[in-house]
């Protein structure tokens, strides 16, 4: 029996899926972060081959059982990054063929059944994607938390400091952002909020995490947080206007990805209402699987 294998190396872990070459899943294994732009390649390496040999003991296979392989994984799309990826893949010992593919893409084929589509991730940063049948892709985002992420939660987060720190000064009206921030950090005076920011290692994730209190906040009827998603939602639709315009994709399948997209219902359904009064004929899904089950799907298609 041969098998296929499907890898989305995240930065913060991994996942990978087994199927059979008939397209029967037979195993799983979970590992480490594999992102060569942020980790050494001794350390990338050593994760993977763990994570591939644990697969394959799951399932009571050897490396040389694996029939094809697809990775995706953040800057995979570029090619130096794609070929030192395949480089690792092949030293650990796989002869197969090797595949390995932008983060985005696998998602996209998770969610759309297939490599034409277009795909918007909003989680603690935001990118749009898509691809058309004929192979051309575009890209929109994902330019990082200083110079974009527009819509992400890291987004929704400044935008929150910088409403309750406005409303703090009198620049503004009041908001029950400021309370609720200095609540859900721990700290109980302004001058804490601003350690919180800037003192200690700085962590996107920390920033990001106060989406849930603009949520909470708009919830309870506060204008300021509900004014910051319905941007967040502009922002998101934004992203993908720019590749439905730039590949001619107004009839195709649009995938969202992320807890910006998939847990915040006023920010999907404010989004959903901006695309579909653009795009009527556009198929907007939910992701609902894992991105690995993308890249068992191209694996599978170079059998």
């Amino acid at each position: 029996m041969k098998y296929v294998i499907g890898i989305d190396g995240g930065g913060s872990g991994s996942t990978l899926r087994i199927f059979s070459e008939n397209g029967v899943e037979v195993g799983a294994a979970v590992g480490g972060p594999t992102n060569i732009s942020a980790q050494p390649m001794d350390e990338v390496k050593s994760i993977l081959e763990r994570l591939i040999n644990e697969g394959l003991a799951n399932v009571k296979a050897n490396i040389n059982d694996v029939a094809a392989i697809c990775i995706g994984a953040a800057g995979a799309g570029r090619e130096r990054q794609a070929g030192i990826l395949k480089d690792i893949i092949a030293d650990i010992g796989i002869e197969g063929k090797i595949v390995v593919k932008d983060d985005t893409h696998i998602a996209l084929v998770a969610g759309a059944g297939k490599e034409e589509g277009i795909i918007v991730i909003a989680g603690t940063g935001s990118i749009a994607y898509g691809r058309t049948v004929e192979g051309r892709s575009f890209r929109s985002g994902g330019w990082g938390h200083i110079i974009g992420d527009e819509g992400s939660a890291y987004y929704i987060g400044v935008r929150a400091i910088n409403e309750a720190l406005k409303s703090y000064d009198g620049r503004s009206g009041p908001t029950m952002l400021l309370p609720m921030i200095l609540e859900a950090i721990g700290a109980n005076a302004v001058d804490k909020l601003v350690e919180y920011v800037y003192r200690g290692e700085f962590s996107k994730s920390k920033i990001a995490i106060l989406a849930k209190v603009v949520d909470e906040a708009f919830k309870k009827g506060d204008k300021a947080a509900k004014s910051i998603l319905e941007q967040s939602a502009y922002e998101l639709f934004l992203l993908a206007d720019a590749v439905i315009k730039a590949l001619d994709a107004a009839d195709s399948v649009l995938v969202t990805s992320g807890s910006v997209l998939l847990k915040n219902k006023f920010i999907f359904d404010n989004f959903y209402s901006l695309v579909k009064g653009s795009y009527p004929d556009l198929r907007i899904l939910k992701l609902n699987k894992d991105p690995a089950y993308g890249a068992v799907y191209i694996a599978l298609n170079y059998l």
